[in-house]
């Protein structure tokens, strides 16, 4: 079996003084979509912002078998680390392309910049289009899109998504999770993500964590996970 590319053990995660996470460990595999289910206030957010350096943590992270301990948040992304923050944090009195061009942070990024957005494009047709729009004046599912698109630009190892269906009506969802399966299946991008769409979540990832309180209650593919019947009466309401 292959090594995992994101190993984490024993993770414990900070906010000051107050304790947000407790012993996390999960492990995302090369080629795979990875889903972390939860209710709001869970946890979920804070596990990405700890792998992405952004918060105090304790315990173990391993990408490719490296500790990321201590490592900046620019140091992550030159590692391949890409993290699409929820709320999508895009600067709206710049146009899309500039958006997308900020995306490409690194000099290997750079470089592949002109190939990268082409790509890009194939993706989001709409994108394209509105490449000379400020980016503050698209919907929220173009938002959405020029978010994950701009952090395809900065040549992701490991794509991590946060809440990318928040506040999206149904058909935009729909045609947001076809982007995300078409970024991990025709160029092999792992997805680690973020979804309180429970049902969502399970019918599109390879395998699933629930995060209750900080801590990982179940985890299982999504199969497994959608007959459990804890995950039905308390996600699902079934």
């Amino acid at each position: 079996m292959a090594e995992p590319l994101l190993k984490i053990s024993n993770l414990n995660a900070f906010y000051g003084e107050v304790q947000v996470l407790y012993d996390i460990s999960l492990e995302v595999y090369p080629g795979e979509i990875v889903a972390i289910v939860g209710a709001n206030a869970a946890g979920k957010t804070t596990l990405l912002k700890s792998i992405s350096g952004l918060v105090r943590w304790q315990g173990d992270i391993l990408y490719e078998g490296q500790s990321l301990k201590g490592l900046k948040p620019n140091q992550l992304v030159e590692l391949g680390i890409i993290h699409v923050p929820e709320g999508r944090g895009l600067f709206p009195f710049l146009t899309v392309l500039e958006n997308l061009e900020i995306g490409a942070y690194t000099p290997k990024a750079r470089k592949a910049a002109k190939e990268t957005l082409e790509k890009v494009f194939r993706i989001w047709p709409r994108l394209k289009e509105r490449q000379n729009q400020l980016a503050g004046t698209m919907s929220g599912g173009e938002q959405q899109m020029c978010a994950i698109a701009r952090g395809l630009m900065g040549l992701p190892k490991l794509l991590m998504l946060d809440e990318p269906s928040l506040g999206l009506a149904p058909l935009i969802i729909k045609d947001c999770y076809i982007a995300i399966e078409d970024i991990n299946k025709r160029y092999g991008t792992p997805i680690l993500l973020v979804e309180q769409n429970v049902k969502l979540a399970m019918q599109k990832a390879n395998r699933v964590y629930v995060i209750e309180n900080g801590r990982i209650v179940l985890e299982g593919t999504g199969a497994e996970l959608m007959n459990d019947d804890r995950v039905r009466k308390a996600y699902m309401g079934i």
